[in-house]
């Protein structure tokens, strides 16, 4: 897996949604479906799902409810298999200190426009 986030060749990254919940996933599925630069190789409802079937990606797009260290402890996972994980939460109150510092290359909020 190429999981650097400075590559600058012209093929598309290759990206896996991971989201619990299937509107949101669908969401951010289409969203990547619309990237010329992005090419959505899975989406999923958990990582035990990836686990099961991996797949060749650059990137994760991960959309979970968990608790922030469960959260943390994630992304540390995901980074230590290559791949590159950005986390998108709703959860405002949520503590986003250890997800960064486990290996997120950035959060977003679920919310924003």
């Amino acid at each position: 897996m190429d999981a650097d986030p400075r590559r600058v060749d012209a093929a598309p990254r290759r990206v896996v949604v991971v989201g619990d919940c299937p509107l949101i996933r669908l969401g951010i599925v289409q969203l990547i479906n619309g990237e010329p630069d992005l090419l959505l190789v899975a989406a999923v409802s958990s990582v035990e799902e990836l686990d099961a079937h991996p797949v060749n990606a650059d990137m994760t797009v991960l959309n979970l409810r968990l608790a922030t260290l469960e959260l943390a402890r994630t992304v540390s996972r995901l980074c230590a298999g290559g791949y590159a994980v950005v986390v998108v939460s709703a959860a405002a109150h949520i503590d986003l200190a250890p997800t960064i510092r486990a290996g997120a290359l950035g959060c977003l909020d679920s919310q924003a426009e």
